[in-house]
């Protein structure tokens, strides 16, 4: 069997998806580099029974149209784009789950759309738990 992809329009309204809050109420906001430029992630909940689902989401008012795109569809784009969103899925969701308070001691990195995760996993071990990089990266 193959693979097949569709990309229906979501109303979040009525989807059993949440989106992250801080103590004060307030959306969770993680921000990286891409190209240069600032882009600014809101994380979202799904419950999938037990098990917490955290999604990531780029089209929000505060980055530029350009890059509110980056989390629009998975397969679609250029090079760039996939680029953008693996720098996204890796970086930003290491991220995501510190500023959630998830701190996983496994990752599951499927594809290449995580290559930047076990880098941005190394610079987090070595700023907050001073590892040297042979360190961190073992």
């Amino acid at each position: 069997m193959q693979q097949q992809e569709r990309q229906p329009v979501n109303d979040f309204s009525v989807l059993p998806v949440r989106p992250c809050l801080d103590a004060a109420g307030a959306p969770v906001v993680v921000e990286i580099e891409v190209a240069g430029r600032p882009v600014r992630i809101r994380p979202w909940r799904a419950e999938v029974g037990r098990v917490p689902l955290v999604l990531l989401d780029t089209n929000i008012p505060e980055n530029p149209p350009d890059l509110q795109d980056i989390t629009d569809a998975l397969y679609g784009g250029d090079s760039d784009m996939r680029i953008q969103q693996e720098i996204v899925l890796g970086v930003g969701g290491v991220r995501a789950l510190l500023a959630l308070d998830l701190r996983p001691r496994v990752f599951h990195m499927n594809e290449g759309h995580c290559a930047f995760l076990g880098l941005e996993r190394i610079r987090h071990l070595m700023a907050e738990r001073r590892f040297s990089f042979p360190e961190a990266l073992e």
